[in-house]
């Protein structure tokens, strides 16, 4: 498994849910290594832009940019730039159940499959202002003023994001979807599932396709080819293992298919410039 981000966020000031923030300082959660948290995040990048990898596809998140991820997913920042202020809100299911018609959201696969949302200008706005609002809440030192205060801003804030997405939805589903995002679609949940995988004819086997159509579709749509998805794939099921394992290198090496563990000592390196071992003790 990834690093479970709830274990490192100790400071909650709100039964069930946290806020964070770069805008002032720096926010001291591991999201440069593949995490998951066990709820909802919700993350709303205010200037400059990043790269988000979730569940194994690369996004750009940039200025007035959405992003929700939901429980188990895992999640990893590969890019940021230096002008970069964003948002991170947390927050549980358990803290969902008391909002009993936001949990009927019908288009959550469609969230998932599409977990950024650019947004208008007046959005943005509105947006930014709650986050702020919840940012302060939570730092209040009246805790049950502030308990109910944040929660009733947090709902809110979630149901102005949902009615964003909900619009979107809408509007895709009057456009067909193309034989070209069913290929995506069916791509990148095989990569998951069959990450120690990494013949690009095994994949174009499950989908039909032949190995040359499948590389080209998924070179033009996503600039990167199946090869260089099955790496990214491969390296971070590689640090995954490497962090919250002690298995010796060999035997890591052993399930993600490697013929052996001086050949995948070589390829983790060509890849993050570290061996496996400097990996595993750093930070």
């Amino acid at each position: 498994m990834a690093l479970d981000l709830s274990q490192h966020i100790r400071s909650l000031s709100i039964r069930d849910f946290a806020i964070f923030s770069n805008t002032k300082e720096p926010v001291e959660i591991p999201l440069n290594q593949p995490v998951f948290f066990r709820g909802i995040v919700l993350i709303f990048c205010k200037q400059g832009k990043g790269r988000l990898n979730i569940d194994m596809r690369e996004y750009l998140i940039e200025e007035n940019t959405i992003c929700t991820i939901f429980p188990g997913t895992i999640f990893m920042c590969t890019e940021t730039s230096d002008d970069l202020l964003f948002f991170s809100l947390f927050f549980t299911f358990g803290f969902l159940a008391e909002m009993p018609q936001i949990k009927n959201i019908s288009f959550v696969e469609r969230i998932k499959q599409y977990p950024l949302q650019q947004v208008s200008p007046e959005d943005t706005a509105d947006l930014a202002s709650y986050f702020s609002l919840i940012e302060r809440q939570s730092l209040n030192q009246q805790l049950n003023f502030a308990d109910k205060a944040a929660k009733g801003l947090v709902y809110s804030l979630y149901s102005e994001i949902a009615s964003i997405y909900y619009l979107q939805e809408t509007i895709k589903k009057e456009t067909p979807s193309s034989r070209q995002n069913e290929i995506l679609n069916q791509f990148f949940p095989l990569l998951r599932e069959y990450s120690s995988q990494r013949d690009v004819s095994f994949f174009a086997d499950k989908m039909c396709l032949t190995p040359k159509y499948l590389s080209t579709k998924v070179k033009k749509l996503t600039g990167k080819s199946v090869f260089e998805w099955v790496s990214t794939s491969t390296i971070i099921r590689a640090k995954i293992l490497l962090k919250t394992t002690d298995d010796p290198i060999s035997h890591i090496s052993e399930e993600l298919n490697f013929p052996n563990a001086s050949f995948f000592s070589r390829f983790f390196k060509k890849h993050t410039g570290m061996t496996p071992n400097e990996y595993r003790k750093k930070n």
